[in-house]
């Protein structure tokens, strides 16, 4: 399938916050279009921002943790992120894993 429309996205959530409006025209219109998500990967949470950090920067978390919260994190935004691809018909490419 070739595509009309690619938004390249910063990070997960960036696109459907930024183009929503765009991408539903689209979806009605049944232009095909894809998003590009580059940065994927984040243990950042506005909850405790300290648990979002190892300890060497600041935080709280010990180097094993830090690196489980990021595949935690990231796999929570990928699958929001996948699941409004869905909604909207358009393919997601993740470069970052």
């Amino acid at each position: 399938m070739t595509y009309k429309r690619l938004i390249i996205s910063p990070h997960c959530d960036d696109a459907p916050l930024t183009f929503g409006g765009a991408m539903l025209n689209w979806k009605r219109e049944q232009t095909p279009f894809g998003i590009a998500t580059v940065f994927t990967r984040s243990a950042y949470t506005d909850v405790n921002p300290e648990y979002s950090r190892p300890q060497e920067a600041g935080g709280v978390l010990d180097e094993e943790t830090y690196k489980a919260r990021i595949r935690m994190v990231s796999e929570i935004r990928q699958n929001e992120d996948r699941a409004c691809a869905d909604y909207l018909g358009a393919k997601i490419i993740f470069f970052n894993k």
